[in-house]
């Protein structure tokens, strides 16, 4: 069995299509310089030229119930700023 080592010790199988992602990740992202933003828009770019349709359910919603903001919670903090009310 050929591999690497998993970080709890185990032989990883080495794929190859998983190797062909990282490979296209890697020169997609070099493409744009390594730049988030850059690669960002550039999906934006390419989705508005396409002819498919796009489709933007908005935010998904809790059957039932409502999303309440904690006053003075902050997600910076690591506190959870929504909490799921009962209906």
């Amino acid at each position: 069995m050929s591999g690497r080592l998993h970080w709890l010790g185990k032989q990883m199988i080495d794929d190859p299509i998983v190797e062909e992602i990282r490979r296209f990740r890697k020169e997609h992202a070099a493409r744009y310089g390594n730049n988030l933003q850059r690669i960002v828009e550039a999906v934006r770019e390419k989705e508005w030229l396409s002819d498919r349709v796009r489709l933007n359910p908005g935010p998904k919603r809790l059957a039932g119930k409502v999303l309440v903001k904690i006053k003075g919670s902050s997600q910076i903090s690591g506190e959870r700023p929504l909490f799921a009310l009962g209906s």
